[in-house]
């Protein structure tokens, strides 16, 4: 996601750019697309929803790791933006599960904050669905909300899968890293590049531990921290 994002600058040096949110959680890589002069749309004041307005035609408009909303990305494409889809593929997959689940009819239980990017892009791309932060605290509300057959809240399916897949017919829509040397490098001295001699190697090689005189940091065979991890690994022990 950082990669495409920071080639996406350098691929139209001149051109209008917005991102939809935090590019990652990583405040060193939002403040350096800052400095590109890339526009963040957040969220309004108390939650009010994203202002958009200032998206014009021809614009470049990345969407995060975190993904976006199909109607964000309905109402981009209306603009006639260019389009930087660096949402993880992780993502993606949850998508294409609701999306599936939303085709059969069912209501998709999804696990996590209402609140988070991640969650709200989830959720637009369902039909019917429960959000649920802790399955044990809500457990009889959630049974209530299932076995209420009332029907008549019902929505026309979004059909995101096929939206998507549309955007990629469009010429102004990406997917794709280039590879820049230079892209690569800004990665590098930001602490979010792809190291293979780093400290998380070196753990691996160790039997996943890393001793720095009497403090031990050991990590996870599997681990799902975003690219930011050996930077912070590293910040921790020093």
């Amino acid at each position: 996601a950082v990669q495409m994002a920071y080639e996406a600058r350098k691929q139209h040096p001149d051109a209008k750019m917005h991102i939809t949110n935090e590019i990652i959680h990583n405040p060193i890589v939002n403040d350096r697309l800052d400095e590109m002069g890339v526009n963040f749309i957040l969220d309004g004041e108390y939650g009010s929803e994203k202002d958009f307005s200032g998206v014009e035609n021809g614009d470049v408009v990345i969407l995060p790791a975190f993904g976006a909303t199909l109607g964000e990305m309905k109402f981009i494409n209306d603009k006639e933006a260019v389009i930087v889809d660096t949402t993880c593929p992780w993502v993606s997959k949850v998508w294409n599960a609701v999306d599936t689940y939303s085709k059969k009819e069912f209501t998709s239980l999804i696990h996590g904050k209402y609140a988070h990017e991640e969650a709200i892009a989830t959720t637009s791309f369902a039909e019917t669905y429960l959000m649920v932060k802790n399955f044990k605290e809500e457990e009889e509300e959630i049974e209530k909300e299932l076995l209420d057959d009332d029907d008549t809240g019902k929505k026309v399916r979004n059909d995101g899968k096929a939206f998507r897949r549309q955007l990629g017919t469009t010429g102004r829509y990406t997917r794709r890293v280039q590879n820049d040397e230079e892209s690569v490098n800004k990665m590098q001295s930001d602490g979010v590049g792809y190291s293979k001699g780093g400290i998380v190697a070196q753990m691996r090689e160790n039997g996943f531990t890393y001793q720095e005189g009497e403090v031990t940091v050991r990590l996870a065979e599997s681990y799902g921290f975003c690219w930011g991890v050996e930077r912070y690994v590293l910040q921790m022990m020093l």
